[in-house]
């Protein structure tokens, strides 16, 4: 990366880094590779989301102090969004009226991602927060200044002992959660023996909490997505390797189901024209060997990676694009699509990788 580009999210340190001969380094990781353009010098951008309408990506944080970052989808510059020093706050306590108080800072991870359109410059971001608290965070986004601005709403708790993955809203305030890994589950149990290990858990606005939906149990529960009529939810089971489509009135029944795709799926995303977008480390890598069944060998061998669009009519997927293993970039959990892009997150890295489609 030209040192010139840097923004306000950089540490000093990573300033002072950019006049030290340590530099270089950093910079030949940042350059393309295996088809990839990157956006480098963030921590763990777990998931994307696009403001619809507009040329703005928010992406998830593992940084301190930090909630999310905000990034120009022409430009690529990337900015602070939501921060100690810039954190407004609109407790709407009549809706969120179990969340005591904003949350910490200091301890704040975020994971999952939704944002759904309220008007035509107001947005509603939902994001499933680690730390201090195991929530998902309510935020207001608006676009109709210069930059976008972000305010704080309110939270729902998780079920004490449980940590979500990610987050799914409907139009009516009510939101899904999954969760990938019950407590007295593990890795193993989804990704050797492809017993279920998760869940999805429900709120509509007045509950306390979270609460258990019955019937969605999956091998890993993972990326949660609502049909656009809003009578469906998809939900990736990163055991199977399947994407699995929900009756939102009786989640017992399964409508429909992907075939076993090449790579395990992490988020999915309904894009502008209606597909799920998928992505995932390949299960078969050669120089790592069948996948895994635990989250440290996952993260310890770069493996190739896929993204794919899925027809949620009918479940038939398509290869959108697959790269290589790289060792400046693995771990990919998503991918979401803007203009001619293609953009992937992680869940373990310091980048966000771009692939420009014809």
């Amino acid at each position: 990366m030209d040192c010139k580009t840097l923004l306000p999210l950089a540490t000093l340190f990573a300033a002072i880094s950019c006049f030290s001969p340590a530099v270089s380094a950093q910079e030949d990781a940042c350059q393309p590779s295996g088809g990839m353009e990157y956006i480098c010098g963030l921590v763990n951008p777990e998931d994307l989301v696009v403001i619809p309408g507009t040329d703005w990506i928010i992406a998830s944080s593992d940084e301190e102090g930090l909630a999310f970052y905000l990034i120009n989808a022409l430009n690529r510059q990337v900015q602070p969004f939501y921060t100690p020093t810039n954190a407004p706050r609109n407790h709407q306590q009549n809706l969120y009226q179990d969340c005591p108080s904003a949350p910490d800072l200091s301890n704040f991870n975020s994971h999952g991602l939704n944002i759904r359109q309220l008007s035509a410059d107001r947005f509603r971001l939902y994001s499933v927060a680690h730390g201090a608290r195991e929530t998902v965070e309510v935020f207001t986004i608006e676009t109709s200044r210069e930059l976008p601005h972000i305010t704080w709403n309110g939270c729902v708790f998780m079920p004490d002992g449980l940590g979500a993955n990610s987050v799914a809203s409907f139009s009516d305030g009510s939101l899904l959660t999954t969760v990938l890994v019950l407590p007295d589950r593990s890795y193993t149990n989804f990704l050797r023996d492809r017993e279920n290990t998760g869940a999805v858990y429900q709120w509509t606005p007045g509950d306390e909490r979270f609460s258990l939906l019955e019937g969605a149990e999956l091998p890993g529960n993972n990326g949660i997505e609502v049909s656009r009529d809003e009578t469906e939810f998809y939900v990736a089971s990163s055991g199977l390797n399947t994407i699995v489509a929900f009756e939102r009135s009786i989640p017992t029944r399964q409508l429909r189901t992907s075939r076993s795709l090449a790579f395990s799926p992490d988020n999915v995303r309904l894009s502008p024209d209606g597909y799920l977008l998928t992505s995932g480390m390949l299960s078969d890598e050669p120089v790592c060997g069948s996948f895994p069944e635990d989250r440290e060998t996952i993260v310890a061998c770069p493996r190739g990676y896929q993204v794919s669009a899925i027809n949620p009519r009918d479940m038939d997927d398509e290869t959108l694009f697959e790269a290589p293993a790289n060792p400046v970039f693995s771990n990919p959990t998503i991918g979401i699509s803007i203009r001619n892009m293609i953009w992937v997150g992680t869940f373990d890295g310091d980048k966000i990788a771009i692939r420009v489609l014809p």
